[in-house]
């Protein structure tokens, strides 16, 4: 029964990879999967079609948020955003020095 869900599992995930989904959503896959491997290999044991299915789409997950975070370094290092003028936080980072006790 477990096996009729593999394929069309594996593939809806292929979809949503090539949509380019947000790293964040990328690091909720990567995480939903690794809960379900935890959870379902334990069970079915980890030589079953469903547990292999599930790791193989969390590698995918994994690869395509690492290859993301990856391409953002890169455009980083090769285009760093420009400071300020006063050399301080920019506005869009206010509430995050907030959490940091900075005073801007």
């Amino acid at each position: 029964i477990f096996e009729s869900v593999c394929r069309p599992l594996k593939r809806r995930l292929e979809q949503i990879l090539l949509a380019a989904p947000s790293p964040v959503l990328n690091f909720q896959l990567t995480t939903l999967f690794s809960f379900y491997i935890k959870t379902i290999a334990p069970v079915m044991g980890d030589s079953s079609h469903l547990s292999s299915t599930l790791r193989a789409c969390r590698l995918a997950a994994e690869k395509a948020l690492m290859d993301q975070m990856k391409q953002r370094g890169e455009r980083l290092v090769r285009q760093p955003p420009m400071p300020s003028d006063d050399l301080g936080f920019p506005a869009s980072h206010g509430p995050f020095a907030d959490r940091l006790d900075v005073g801007l």
